[in-house]
């Protein structure tokens, strides 16, 4: 079974307040991608908190259904979650909806192992983010793993949790995040991509990557999930929460989602990697009993294609530029 192309019902929710039918361009205008951009172009898109893959307070984020119908994580019922809130007692942390207490603590949450249908073991779930454990010198296996220690609780020759982090979030600090991507497209077949990130969580290790469809609006059309930029994919915030970092990459992210493409990308995204380490090229190593949505999610997408459905939740202005420069 290739579960890259599983058959999910696509579903399409609106934006309750209005239609905002366009991509985010231009440093934050919202406007039409236009069949795609033009050689030596400038593009900015804002980027979108997320609380998974295409889904922000149970909402999604964009439309793929004439773009990419067929990739099963875009547009399934129920959405991709990968976090939720802690939910005391229950075997999965709570949805998050427009309605959640933003002073509730972010847990892991098991959508993305019921997606895919992988084994995982049900106590990694509903776990707050600082409850989550990290491999050790000596470990045998992925899963064999410990807790780092609060670093007040450290001594000489223990595992510990380094000083100025947020290991367990609430979900107003996880919605802080404001970022912005800056791409530009060459004749050559490349591009630049700038990442820039501000109010993410602080000395916090993020994973840049490119999820899209290869074979669009055809029969053979099947999603994909790549290092944006080539490994290494990696970038650690500093003690404000702030990041950037250029990558090149082989083809023009702003390419159009039509038949006859080789691919096409649906969005950029940057992971949040709360188990202190990363997996190569894929995100975390879920087929091997470390899911995403136990150790890793979509801190935030940048879409690339598709019909947006919602205004970011931050926008980038300026001044997070210059305060993440101090």
């Amino acid at each position: 079974m290739n579960i890259f192309s599983q058959p999910i019902a696509v579903v399409v929710r609106p934006f309750i307040s209005g239609a905002c039918m366009a991509l985010a361009v231009s440093g934050g205008a919202w406007a039409d991608m236009g069949g795609g951009p033009k050689d030596g172009q400038t593009v900015r898109v804002d980027g979108y908190v997320v609380h998974g893959v295409n889904v922000f307070n149970d909402q999604f984020i964009a439309d793929y259904s004439s773009a990419s119908p067929l990739v099963p994580w875009l547009n399934p019922s129920p959405p991709l979650y990968e976090i939720g809130v802690f939910n005391q007692g229950a075997d999965d942390s709570e949805i998050i909806t427009p309605a959640t207490d933003p002073s509730r603590l972010v847990a892991t949450n098991r959508r993305f192992v019921e997606l895919f249908n992988l084994p995982a073991d049900p106590s990694l779930f509903n776990r707050t983010l600082d409850q989550v454990d990290s491999n050790f010198f000596g470990f045998q296996s992925l899963t064999d793993r410990i807790v780092p220690l609060p670093f007040e609780d450290a001594s000489e020759a223990t595992v510990y949790r380094r000083v100025g982090t947020n290991p367990a979030p609430t979900l107003e600090e996880w919605n802080e995040i404001s970022g912005l991507i800056t791409y530009r497209c060459f004749e050559d077949g490349t591009a630049t991509v700038e990442v820039s990130v501000a109010d993410a969580f602080p000395n916090a290790i993020y994973t840049m990557w490119d999820v899209g469809a290869l074979n669009p609006l055809t029969a053979q059309e099947q999603g994909y999930a790549v290092p944006l930029g080539g490994l290494p994919n990696t970038f650690q915030t500093n003690d404000r929460g702030c990041g950037n970092v250029t990558v090149r990459v082989p083809y023009c992210p702003g390419r159009p989602c039509e038949a006859g493409a080789t691919s096409c990308s649906s969005y950029l995204s940057i992971a949040h990697h709360w188990d202190q380490q990363t997996y190569g090229a894929s995100p975390a190593a879920s087929f091997l009993g470390v899911p995403v949505g136990a150790y890793t999610a979509n801190h935030m997408v940048w879409p690339m294609s598709g019909v947006i459905l919602q205004p970011p939740h931050n926008r980038w202005i300026p001044r997070a530029a210059r305060a993440c420069n101090k």
